[in-house]
């Protein structure tokens, strides 16, 4: 569930703070495990199952690998990755009513895991940057992103 806090919101500098409700959001409170591995890419070298972890903050860590194929189109090794998906804003706490609000409530993050590939191999050459940009469109397109 959703945890209601109240925080203090300043204006202006000239005006004391004011309390306003709001809402601290975890990734695991509102993203179904289900949806979001139907969410994630399937396919273009993202080959193998992803899990799903929650991690003790709420946090979900989806864990993957890349199969990379050589420049003879032969399969040339596996490399693990979790994208772990936070909130967007560093405490977590997303201010409804007159306060701040985003309209991308989650953000994710591509971390390397497992036996790390030699950065030789020219599949590994910007493979973060690709995993980053299909990751994150498939998730925004599926509204996973916004809670």
């Amino acid at each position: 569930m959703p945890v209601i806090v109240s925080i203090p919101i300043t204006r202006f500098e000239s005006e004391p703070p004011i309390m306003q409700t709001a809402t601290k959001i975890r990734p695991c409170d509102v993203i179904d495990a289900d949806a979001l591995i139907e969410a994630l890419p399937h396919g273009s070298g993202i080959d193998a199952q992803w899990t799903i972890d929650e991690l003790k903050n709420g946090n979900l860590v989806a864990s993957c690998a890349f199969h990379g194929m050589d420049e003879h189109g032969y399969y040339d090794g596996w490399q693990e990755f979790k994208v772990t998906i936070f909130p967007q804003q560093p405490s977590g706490i997303i201010i409804v009513g007159d306060g701040v609000h985003k309209p991308d409530m989650f953000a994710i993050r591509v971390n390397f895991t497992g036996y790390r590939q030699s950065s030789s191999k020219s599949w590994m050459c910007g493979l973060k940057d690709y995993l980053w940009e299909t990751i994150e469109y498939s998730l925004s397109e599926s509204g996973i992103l916004k809670g």
